[in-house]
């Protein structure tokens, strides 16, 4: 049964994560880029709040005034898109080199993370790129599409049609990157085996995925509120490691269905 397999990858996983504890370094990195990203962000708001107060003591026509304002918040926007892809980009190929190694009976170590991010950063960073620009040119039809939904099945759902549906399309995209890794193939190639293999064990990897959703999204609030702002980061970090290295497994598992 798909379910008994399920819970045996569970159960390896375990026991990989605790032999293994190299795999949960990645996450104080993750943190640290996050605190500088969150500087980034604050630094540039103020930056550009305080550039528009001055334009607007200076007399200029409105136009002049938003333009003013407009302009560098784009800029800053733009630059904070293409450091959350990068840093991404820097993060998965690093982490899942030390996912990759821990299920060969490796020791993850800070050199096998460095050789991930020289191994896989540039094909991670190109699909995922390659995904957002599919999803902008077809927005408008995933618009529709998403506000159809969402006053039908998420209204009579109470919202859980929504994260039903967020995890399901997440499921088709939710292994190249580990699939890139492992089988050390082009992004594009690895987007379509993921692709594959989701629709043929959808039930297996929505099950891991909902897990993981839940859990990170709404189960970490359940420590209360102190935990959660003190140590939520590093419960989340610990869990999306821990589902990650099964969706890993899974793959290795069924990767000759996905051909």
């Amino acid at each position: 049964m798909w379910f008994d397999e399920l819970m045996d990858n569970f159960k390896e996983t375990l026991i990989i994560s605790r032999k293994h504890k190299g795999i949960f370094i990645p996450i104080f990195l993750k943190l640290a880029l996050s605190i500088g990203f969150f500087i980034y962000m604050v630094v540039s708001f103020i930056a550009v709040f305080g550039v528009a107060a001055i334009s607007f003591d200076n007399g200029l026509s409105d136009a002049a005034q938003l333009l003013t304002f407009l302009a560098p918040l784009t800029a800053v926007l733009i630059i904070a898109y293409f450091l959350v892809v990068i840093f991404n980009a820097l993060m998965e190929a690093g982490t899942l080199n030390l996912y990759k190694a821990a299920i060969t009976d490796t020791k993850p170590t800070m050199s096998l993370f460095l050789e991930g991010i020289k191994s896989f950063f540039f094909r991670i960073i190109g699909g995922t790129l390659l995904i957002h620009l599919v999803t902008l040119l077809l927005s408008p039809i995933i618009l529709v599409l998403y506000l159809l939904f969402t006053f039908t099945a998420g209204i009579l759902s109470g919202g859980w049609g929504m994260v039903f549906l967020s995890i399901a399309i997440a499921v088709y995209f939710a292994a190249w990157t580990s699939i890139a890794v492992l089988d050390d193939i082009p992004a594009v190639k690895a987007i379509g085996t993921g692709f594959r293999l989701a629709r043929r064990r959808f039930k297996t990897f929505f099950l891991i995925n909902l897990a993981l959703t839940l859990l990170v999204n709404y189960g970490i609030v359940a420590f209360g509120l102190p935990i959660t702002i003190i140590a939520g980061w590093f419960i989340a970090g610990v869990i999306t490691a821990y589902f990650r290295v099964s969706i890993m497994l899974m793959y290795k598992k069924y990767s000759e269905e996905a051909v």
